[in-house]
């Protein structure tokens, strides 16, 4: 079977569960790629951020699923190569040469725990939950202030993901995590130190979870990955 581009869109669009706000950011992004197929040399192709992006793969990752592309297309290998990109895309705006400035009034909140203020009279198992505890908020404070993103998303982040992270040449690790929706999180090098400072002096090489309590007043919930819950921390 035949179908334009058009006519393929409208059928990936008919058959998306999605909402109507998605599926027009989808159009957008879509009729920016026919304005660009139009005049390759007069039009950018630029889709910025990661929705209208999404939006081209995932329709080519349809048409190639529904096998309405053509047999000598490489749609595979044109799909992993745009979700690289993606991960590693670094727009103008936030590219930086070092470490990125918090938001503008709570530089103090985010730098108040870069320091360590633990009374040394206290037992060595306290004093060791103590010291977990203000490494753990410091790395959490550290990648909300850096990505800008939501607490659900980055407590996304696992022990292999910061295990793995590589920073590119701007300085910047990408990673996509899954919580309502797919989301790119970026990072300077400080918060990737602080995120593999914390699990090191935990010294459970093993564990999964990046972000797990450790509750005083909850022991049962030590070790327990962190929830946005305000139900243990």
């Amino acid at each position: 079977m035949s179908l334009t581009l058009q006519e393929a869109f409208d059928r990936f669009q008919a058959q998306a569960n999605l909402s109507r706000g998605t599926l027009t950011v989808y159009a957008q992004a879509i009729e920016h790629f026919y304005e660009f197929l139009r005049a390759p040399s007069a039009a950018r192709l630029s889709l910025v951020g990661d929705e209208p992006a999404q939006a081209a793969i995932s329709w080519f990752r349809w048409m190639d699923d529904e096998l309405l592309l053509p047999a000598r297309f490489p749609a595979t290998a044109a799909i992993n190569n745009a979700l690289r990109r993606l991960r590693t895309y670094i727009p103008a705006s936030e590219a930086r040469d070092g470490a990125p400035k918090p938001p503008e009034g709570i530089d103090r909140l985010v730098h108040a725990v870069d320091r360590l203020e633990i009374p040394g009279d206290l037992p060595a198992r306290e004093h060791k939950r103590r010291e977990l505890e203000a490494l753990r908020n410091r790395a959490l404070l550290y990648a909300l202030a850096d990505s800008g993103a939501r607490v659900s998303e980055v407590l996304q982040l696992n022990a292999d993901h910061v295990r793995g992270a590589r920073v590119n040449r701007q300085g910047v690790w990408s990673v996509q995590v899954r919580g309502k929706r797919l989301v790119t999180l970026r990072f300077t090098r400080p918060t990737l130190q602080g995120m593999r400072a914390y699990p090191k002096a935990r010294d459970d090489p093993g564990a999964t979870a990046l972000f797990v309590s450790h509750a005083r007043t909850r022991p049962q919930y030590r070790g327990w990955p962190m929830s946005s819950m305000p139900c243990r921390g």
